[in-house]
């Protein structure tokens, strides 16, 4: 089984100036190993994600290359409409998309030695992934300026834009997209837009249920409990074999 796409269940939501966003997001009721991949953007460098849940259950954080970018995961999300939500603890402009994917390894969902990130400035950005047939590649773009000029993604290699979530607020815009593609040998995503502003990417690769290598990583949450980790709420990485 592939990585695909669930139709219809693309998502986006904003706030301007405020510390929570939250709406409700359709999952679907179709399809095995799902997954739902969240990305939000903090339009405040020195903001921090302090709570990210669908259906008030934690989603796990995958990769933050800053704040104006960071992609969260949820194993088996809960079917139909409920409620996504994302608290900043600074007042800033929050935007927000997601999504559902099917036919997802339950076990270990991402490639964590396969992303590929960056931040800058300018009016582009674009990176290199390779993966294996049958697994899915998923990525997104956060922008950061005054201005809610076009953006978009590349099309090339497979890669299909799902969709923008913007906003303009009076200390700024932001906006954030995604993207995603069946995994191959070697694919460049890319985003463009016409005025040269700060920007914060990633793309990573999902695996196709069975696809993960055996001896290969987990997720496991750094910190106490089953909720977001401490002020890093990063992911550790834990060699297993199974």
């Amino acid at each position: 089984m592939a990585v695909a796409y669930l139709a219809s269940t693309f998502f986006t939501d904003y706030a301007i100036s405020g510390t929570s966003v939250s709406g409700s997001m359709n999952s679907g009721s179709t399809g095995s190993d799902r997954v739902l991949i969240a990305a939000v953007s903090l339009d405040s460098s020195s903001a921090v994600v302090t709570l990210a849940q669908y259906n008030s259950v934690n989603l796990t954080l995958v990769t933050s290359p800053s704040p104006r970018c960071s992609i969260y995961i949820l194993v088996n999300p809960p079917t139909g409409s409920n409620t996504l939500r994302f608290d900043s603890d600074l007042t800033t402009n929050i935007t927000v998309v997601a999504a559902v994917f099917t036919g997802v390894d339950q076990t270990t969902p991402v490639n964590l030695s396969n992303i590929q990130s960056t931040t800058g400035t300018g009016t582009s950005v674009n990176r290199t992934i390779s993966g294996a047939t049958n697994n899915g590649f998923v990525d997104a773009s956060g922008v950061n300026g005054g201005t809610l000029d076009s953006m978009g993604a590349g099309s090339g290699d497979g890669q299909t834009e799902l969709g923008i979530a913007f906003t303009l607020g009076s200390s700024g815009g932001n906006k954030i997209g995604m993207s995603y593609g069946a995994a191959q040998a070697s694919a460049v995503y890319d985003w463009s837009w016409t005025t040269s502003v700060s920007y914060s990417y990633a793309v990573v690769e999902l695996y196709a249920t069975g696809a993960a290598p055996t001896g290969g990583r987990i997720f496991k949450l750094a910190g106490e409990g089953g909720g977001l980790a401490g002020p890093s709420r990063g992911l550790a990485a834990e060699d297993v074999s199974w």
